[in-house]
């Protein structure tokens, strides 16, 4: 991953010079996008290659690439045809305000993506493509550390390979993946703290679990409820003892924990403004429950809370239409219905899987999965309430999807391990 984000920053670097000697490179941008995705192209699949631990695992994650590559080009040239789902308005602020930075305006809106469009299209000139192709790596980059996260937990290739296909070829995924909004950027970066999270989780190691706490810390720039994980990560911490392999509650825990949580009052104190400005209007339970729908895909129209209470009464109901959402009793035509079974089924499937294994306290991995399952759970208030549109839930969710898939492989393997248990049992009987 670092020696392909390298050889990316370096092309970048080479064509800001070119640029400031040749000014007539900024004619052929078109041109010059095509050249750069193909060499890369080359490139990155002697990266999948070095990834790829099996034929299997080769064609799958190649052929990840390649479908992501294509619904960039289809966003970037295709768009009068037909436009992607979610690339819409948003991506096209992106895109200005990355220009207006590329051009050295003073902009004090758009949060910190924008600056990374506009840093790119400083280095490689007004490219889209090129901007584009920085969060298909970012992607790629994801699936790699989701599948050494699930070969670090060991286990089953069966479970990992269809955990793999996943997270390659889920489709809302694929178009998050390659349109130009901050999604991939924040995925990589909770992405990136799971990895250290379980690695944490199998060896103890203190540094693992700070990289994990402050990987959401710095995806919060880009939206201040990335954070969520790194709450649920020092909750775990606080209860779990991964030297022990159980969850106990002893004096270090604690010290260590408020430690965390006072470094994060700290990290309040000194970039709070750019990491929380999503929470700036929240005085008050009443500001959180308020919820104003908006919109065709908006849902839950009728809700009305009130307080504390209305907040633990419908907190449920909130958390699961911001998972499944589009409902098929909101479905508006065929784009609903291939967001649904395009990413509401899977995040379905992962807590069916998830609260299944549960019920069982024999099951294999149990403890991993209850701290999986507090992890989910809490992103998914942070943003429940905050969202009342399906098409921003959709996006919303993707931001966890590693969580998700890791939970959805764990549970599965977990029930795989019982079934095989009961089955041995009957034989022997």
């Amino acid at each position: 991953m670092l020696l392909m984000m390298t050889f990316f920053l370096i092309q970048g670097l080479v064509l800001f010079l070119l640029r400031q000697v040749f000014v007539s490179i900024d004619l052929y941008t078109d041109e010059l996008s095509i050249l750069l995705l193909l060499l890369n192209t080359l490139f990155f699949l002697f990266v999948i290659r070095g990834e790829a631990k099996s034929k299997k695992e080769f064609m799958i994650l190649l052929s990840a690439y390649l479908i992501r590559i294509g619904a960039l080009i289809w966003d970037v040239y295709g768009r009068d045809v037909f436009i992607l789902p979610s690339s819409g308005i948003d991506t096209e602020v992106f895109h200005r305000y990355g220009v207006l930075f590329s051009e050295g305006a003073d902009i004090n809106r758009g949060g910190v993506y924008f600056r990374i469009v506009g840093i790119i299209y400083r280095l490689f000139g007004i490219q889209r493509v090129t901007a584009q192709y920085f969060n298909v790596l970012l992607s790629m980059f994801s699936i790699f550390l989701v599948k050494k996260t699930l070969v670090d937990l060991e286990l089953s290739k069966r479970t990992r390979d269809l955990s793999l296909v996943l997270l390659s070829f889920l489709p809302f995924y694929i178009i998050m993946s390659s349109i130009l909004l901050r999604e991939s950027v924040i995925i990589f970066l909770i992405t990136l703290s799971l990895y250290h999270f379980i690695k944490w989780w199998k060896t103890a190691n203190l540094l693992n679990f700070t990289v994990a706490i402050i990987c959401p810390l710095i995806a919060a720039l880009f939206h201040s409820g990335s954070m969520a994980p790194t709450v649920a990560y020092v909750l775990v911490y606080l209860f779990y003892s991964p030297r022990d392999k159980q969850y106990k509650f002893t004096l270090k825990s604690i010290v260590t924990a408020g430690i965390f949580f006072g470094s994060f009052l700290v990290i309040d104190q000194l970039f709070g403004a750019g990491m929380f400005r999503q929470f700036d209007r929240i005085n008050s339970v009443d500001d959180i429950v308020s919820v104003t729908v908006r919109g065709a895909a908006g849902y839950l129209r009728w809700m009305e809370a009130t307080g504390t209470m209305g907040m633990i009464v419908f907190s449920p109901i909130r958390m699961f239409y911001f998972i499944a959402s589009p409902l098929p009793w909101y479905w508006r035509g065929p784009t609903d219905i291939f967001s649904f079974f395009g990413s509401s089924a899977f995040y379905l499937s992962s807590y069916y899987l998830l609260f299944r294994t549960l019920r069982n306290k024999k099951k294999l991995n149990v403890q991993l999965l209850a701290a999986l399952l507090m992890i989910a759970l809490f992103a998914t208030f942070m943003f429940a309430w905050g969202v009342n549109n399906a098409g921003t839930a959709l996006r919303h969710r993707d931001k966890f999807i590693a969580i998700f898939v890791v939970a959805f492989a764990v549970g599965l393997e977990s029930l795989r391990c019982n079934k095989r248990e009961k089955t041995s049992s009957k034989e022997i009987l």
